[in-house]
């Protein structure tokens, strides 16, 4: 085989003599038979070398190959303007050392594109692009291999970061160029949806400017920033031996909560140490607390310093309302860095100091707490980090109401109307040194001043049934922390008013056939009783083939006849407002009845005072 001076001839050019080709590689080309060679075995031979290859050490790759790696980042889901994760090329291990040049840069540009994302700052406003070669590191400047041309722009396929690259850079294993800081709007995105990721690609123009193993990597994921939990639920603490109403507030990831420097805050006030770069109308995480259900006669100060479960970090109240029924808390930390790998909890403990009372009137209910990452400033066009909403969205409970009374005393009033609880309208009046007029039943007054109290009934009452006094004394002495009862007692007959309904059902006449539902219900807003011994008359239009089912009535069985059926409840049944007894599944003969034709029935008690 014929070798010219300096190689072997080769498709594409010569190998090298001494150099290395192995298989169809581009940097190889395909090697020939000299001119003038004849073909025969020589032509196998030829076939052998182009697909196995020959072996002859190389010249210095003109493309530097690197390793791809990512730190993706968590991102808010309700962010606007978050910091994506950083990208890392290292130099492959197949370059060497920087004294071997097997890895020599060539002219051209990379671009980083942000799948999908909208980048939301520049080189001057947080994006850095560092190259670290032989231990030096030079970022967003000219370097060793950096050309100083650095370019943010948007594309079809997402926001792009490109930055260009010089020729004759002698890259060694483990050199690196690191892109940070890149910024989106994750709102516009899929990422506004917790769970979801985004990528970031390589290229390089032109493409043997450099080559990229992966090409592609996870940049960052989406999580909610903020959660809450009560940790207790007490009623209202009133002395300090009562538990605490405890609101956790939660770091979702350790990046999520930042400190800018808060006008607002008071425990560490100013700029942390470690700070994050500041962008466009970025601001300090403040938290957002708001109380559902607190009535007038009660105020909540809630705690002026929240310490972290774990770490330096601190939650400063900022503002309330005058009631405490809105909160809001900055965030703040000595040393950002610290607090970005902690995710921080703060308990906010409400105990019997962060109340106040006013009035006397009764507390009853619950309190539920919401809480978010405070709304965005205004204009949206400043791109603040969060819009984040209330959440969850039907509140936590996070204490039982009531008054608290540490210098008064409770009143209680009560109804009975043979030996049951009543409720409703009862006009009455309370003499004594918190004078009081009341209108309903059962009622608790609460921060009543210590003394003689007298009641007085005015009228109303259960609907027939005849006031006969009171079951304790009519004149009382209320003293400090005590409870004093008083009950209006009354016996019946009651009259019950109650409402006749029916709900009816189309159907075939037939000689056994089911009709609507019919139901005898309470549209007041008093307790009906229905005196005992009372008997209910259900009669029809139609002949009776079949009972009803009844609810509310304890199984009682109608007694049938031709048209009409009829039973009697032993004792007396309290109907509640809204409260209803149904009767149901009712079969009567229908036979010959004519289309268009309706089915009725009629209601009648003994005694015929009984319901109204």
């Amino acid at each position: 085989m014929e070798r010219f001076p300096g190689g072997y001839a080769f498709a594409g050019g010569r190998v090298p003599a001494g150099g290395c080709c192995r298989g169809p590689q581009p940097s190889c080309g395909v090697l020939f038979p000299p001119p003038g060679w004849r073909l025969g075995r020589a032509a196998a031979f030829w076939a052998v070398l182009a697909f196995g290859g020959i072996c002859l050490p190389t010249s210095p790759a003109q493309t530097v190959s690197f390793n791809y790696f990512a730190a993706p980042t968590l991102v808010a889901n309700t962010g606007r303007s978050e910091e994506l994760g950083e990208i890392i090329l290292s130099a492959d291990a197949t370059c060497g050392t920087s004294a071997d040049a097997s890895c020599i840069s060539s002219a051209g540009s990379i671009q980083v594109t942000y799948t999908n994302m909208v980048i939301d700052n520049t080189i001057a406003s947080g994006i850095r692009v560092c190259e670290i070669l032989a231990g030096v590191t030079i970022c967003n400047a000219p370097g060793t291999y950096l050309d100083g041309t650095f370019s943010v722009f948007g594309s079809l396929q997402g926001g792009v970061v490109s930055f260009g690259i010089r020729a004759g850079a002698n890259f060694a294993a483990g050199d690196q160029v690191i892109i940070s800081g890149a910024r989106a709007r994750i709102d516009q995105t899929v990422l506004s949806a917790s769970g979801n990721s985004t990528t970031a690609l390589l290229t390089a123009a032109p493409l043997i400017a450099a080559a990229f193993s992966p090409t592609a990597n996870l940049i960052a994921r989406s999580a909610d920033p903020l959660s809450i939990a009560v940790l207790a639920n007490p009623l209202v603490p009133c002395v300090v031996s009562d538990p605490p109403a405890i609101l956790e507030i939660r770091e979702n990831y350790p990046t999520a909560f930042a400190d800018y420097g808060d006008l607002g805050e008071t425990t560490f006030p100013g700029v942390p140490a470690n700070a994050r770069p500041l962008f466009g109308a970025t601001n300090s995480t403040r938290i957002h607390v708001a109380l559902a259900g607190l009535p007038e006669g009660i105020t909540v100060n809630w705690p002026a310093s929240v310490p972290a479960v774990a770490g330096g970090a601190v939650l400063d109240l900022v503002s309330q309302t005058t009631n405490g029924s809105d909160a809001i808390y900055a965030f703040g930390t000595p040393d950002q860095a610290a607090s970005d790998v902690l995710a921080e909890i703060f308990e906010l403990r409400l105990t019997s100091a962060n109340f106040v009372f006013s009035g006397h009137e009764s507390i009853l209910g619950q309190a539920a707490v919401r809480a978010q990452m405070h709304p965005p400033v205004t204009p949206e066009t400043a791109r603040p980090r969060y819009n984040h909403p209330l959440e969850p969205d039907a509140g936590l409970p996070l204490f039982q109401l009531r008054r608290c009374n540490t210098t008064t005393g409770t009143i209680q009033l009560f109804a009975v109307v043979d030996s049951i609880v009543w409720f409703g309208n009862l006009n009455f009046r309370l003499i004594g040194p918190t004078p009081f007029t009341g209108t309903q039943v059962p009622l608790v007054l609460e921060g009543m001043l210590a003394g003689d109290y007298t009641i007085e009934f005015d009228g109303g009452g259960p609907s027939g049934a005849t006031f006969t006094g009171y079951v304790q004394p009519q004149t009382q002495t209320l003293g400090v922390g005590q409870i004093k009862n008083y009950t209006f007692k009354f016996v019946g007959p009651t009259v019950a008013n109650l409402q006749l309904s029916a709900t009816p059902a189309a159907v075939c006449p037939a000689a056994d056939t089911a009709v609507g539902t019919f139901r005898l219900a309470n549209p007041t807003g008093d307790l009906q009783i229905i005196p005992g011994g009372t008997r209910f008359t259900f009669t029809f239009n139609r002949p009776v083939v079949g009972p009803f089912t009844s609810t509310g009535l304890g199984g009682i069985v109608p007694t049938l006849t031709a048209v009409s059926m009829t039973f009697q409840i032993p004792g007396s049944i309290s109907l509640p407002p809204g409260g209803a007894l149904t009767f149901a599944g009712s079969r009567l003969n229908l036979a010959g009845m004519a289309h268009g034709q309706e089915v009725s029935v009629q209601l009648t008690t003994d005694p015929l005072s009984a319901i109204a």
